[in-house]
């Protein structure tokens, strides 16, 4: 869907509904086919227009820093990568209805959330961006401003609303059924019922996860993690308080540089919460995310992981039980290689457009 010749004025105004899993209009993409290509079908099969930002040279333009759609239907955006098409964004307004507001040097959509919850109108943001009576409410048409710490650059990298459940990050579970699958694959090893190939195949596996087992614990990591296990318990204890429910999931595995001189920005080798989620027309959740290597590293085949119980996916698929299902998540190929040299996924790529349903 091209913008460059739209005209026509409030023709699909937004009504609000937040960013936790609402129902969407459209998503705003940038030019990176391999990638983009698979959102596009999902959208399509659900309804959700697909409208091509034309970015220009920049390889991983960051759409949801770059234009954000608030609750007072203004349209926030900012010139850091110049659009190839300069009537893009006005154009992108007039089709909804909203007002224009630049700003700069740059939104940070990633580190904040919109939420509709019993009436209110409600902003999650990190509190690296958050500053006691700068109007943020005012600013962006919200009720309520809740300040939050944060596990990483942006919250997009360690939680995701749904409705009333917001995800968050839980290393200690990654690293329990990690622990679990290396545990159930030495008892089959003791069984003596395996067969050589399948001798092979599980000691690769094992490897695998004791190398990456290892992660939590090497410099730079070890002092994140045990950083972000008081930070998770604080998260936790401040949506609890504003009636929220917690789902802690195994969501993510990254690398720190140790070197405090270096950028201290995690390298994701797995995440799965920088994700979209939305409503569907039937009122179920569509979670789209990222996939990872790493079961493909590891050689844990669909018919391995039935037998171990456990690949990382499925992990991650599990957890989500009672709140989306398996047959709505959608892990996104060609991400993974971005994830770890650029430090962003699905969320980061695409900006929201809500409607009403």
């Amino acid at each position: 869907m091209n913008l460059s010749a739209i005209n026509t004025v409030n023709r699909n105004t937004p009504h609000f509904k937040g960013w936790c899993a609402c129902p969407l209009d459209a998503i705003v993409i940038p030019r990176h086919d391999s990638i983009t290509s698979e959102v596009k079908k999902i959208c399509k099969e659900e309804g959700v227009k697909v409208i091509d930002r034309d970015n220009g040279p920049d390889d991983y333009p960051w759409t949801q820093d770059d234009i954000t759609v608030a609750p007072n239907r203004k349209l926030f955006y900012n010139q850091c990568r110049k659009e190839s098409n300069p009537d893009f964004i006005p154009s992108l307004a007039a089709q909804y209805g909203l007002q224009t507001v630049l700003t700069g040097p740059k939104i940070c959509g990633g580190n904040m959330f919109f939420i509709k919850k019993g009436g209110e109108n409600i902003l999650l943001i990190g509190e690296d961006d958050f500053q006691e009576n700068s109007g943020l409410e005012k600013r962006y048409g919200v009720d309520k401003v809740i300040p939050l710490p944060q596990m990483d650059a942006h919250l997009d990298l360690f939680m995701r609303p749904l409705k009333d459940t917001i995800l968050i990050a839980d290393d200690t579970l990654m690293i329990a059924n990690m622990i679990a699958a290396a545990k159930t694959i030495k008892k089959e090893f003791e069984s003596g019922k395996l067969s050589s190939a399948q001798k092979n195949a599980y000691k690769e596996i094992a490897i695998g996860l004791v190398s990456y087992l290892q992660y939590f614990h090497e410099p730079g990591n070890k002092e994140k993690f045990d950083e972000d296990r008081l930070k998770l318990k604080q998260i936790s204890e401040i949506l609890s308080k504003n009636g929220f429910n917690v789902k802690r999931v195994p969501g993510r595995i990254y690398s720190v540089n140790p070197d405090p001189e270096y950028y201290q920005t995690p390298r994701y080798v797995l995440n799965y919460l920088n994700a979209m989620a939305f409503e569907k027309k039937n009122g179920k959740i569509a979670y789209v995310t990222n996939e990872s290597n790493l079961d493909k590293k590891f050689g844990i085949t669909p018919e391995i992981a039935a037998d171990i119980g456990f690949s990382f996916e499925k992990a991650f698929v599990d957890s989500l039980a009672g709140l989306v299902d398996k047959e709505d998540i959608h892990f996104v190929s060609g991400v993974s290689q971005m994830l770890f040299d650029h430090c962003g996924g699905i969320h980061c790529l695409y900006a929201e457009i809500p409607s009403e349903r």
